[in-house]
């Protein structure tokens, strides 16, 4: 009966599973315990004796525990949201300093560059230092439209290219404001065969596309978003660098 000494057992649980799975879960978890005690007293054929003043203590201490739990649960899903909003804040803030960081190594280089020649070897270190491509390509648009190949490492450009000779993503990047992100990359679709992962950004300067930077890598996870974000980045660099 609700004066056994296990019904404190019954109360411990019935508050952990609503402090766990929520008061929904607990109430549930109080019906079914009280419905328990209750065949119990049929089982004992004691189902219609009186209920003392202690006996009500239990019922009485179980509600204020399951109000309790609800103040404390909601306070900590309150405070873990607040956590996650921190952490993604934080997350976000140290992408951007990546980018400006990036951004700002290349950018200190381009006064010194001589010639486009040093800017270009400027711009593949530090896209070696960024993204670890296995296959880098980046193509200069002259200016009767064809692409001549400023980079080309892992893969083979022809000196002059024109643009329906393209690779697919390059022609796609053509049309797409931000970088195209492949992953996982289709088999014969990339620059070179064995790569799993691509991206492939358009350059622009003044408004006119003036080139195009493609990278490629087969390491395990490939590119995603905030490699494309720092990838944004660097093209507006780029673009000024070809042009």
């Amino acid at each position: 009966g609700a004066g056994s000494n296990f019904v404190m057992a019954l109360i411990a649980a019935v508050l952990i599973a609503a402090l766990g799975w929520g008061v929904v879960i607990g109430l549930a978890g109080a019906c079914a315990g009280w419905v328990a005690v209750a065949f119990g007293l049929v089982v004992t054929s004691h189902p219609f004796a009186s209920m003392s003043s202690e006996d009500v203590v239990p019922l009485v201490f179980m509600a204020g525990g399951l109000l309790l739990v609800v103040v404390v649960r909601n306070r900590l899903l309150e405070a873990e949201t607040r956590r996650q909003g921190l952490s993604r804040r934080v997350e976000l803030l140290n992408d951007t300093n990546d980018l400006l960081s990036a951004l700002n190594s290349i950018a200190r280089s381009l006064p010194n560059s001589l010639n486009l020649r040093d800017a270009v070897d400027s711009l593949r270190h530090q896209l070696q230092e960024s993204f670890d491509p296995h296959v880098l390509a980046l193509l200069d648009r002259d200016g009767d439209g064809d692409w001549t190949p400023r980079l080309a490492e892992g893969t083979a450009f022809p000196p002059n290219q024109g643009t329906d000779d393209l690779p697919t993503p390059l022609t796609e990047a053509l049309d797409s404001p931000t970088p195209v992100v492949s992953n996982p990359l289709p088999t014969g679709v990339g620059l070179r065969s064995g790569s799993t992962s691509g991206m492939y950004v358009r350059l622009v300067a003044r408004d006119q596309v003036v080139g195009l930077l493609g990278l490629e890598t087969n390491r395990p996870g490939g590119y995603g978003p905030k490699d494309a974000q720092l990838l944004l980045g660097l093209a507006d660099v780029a673009g000024l660098t070809l042009d």
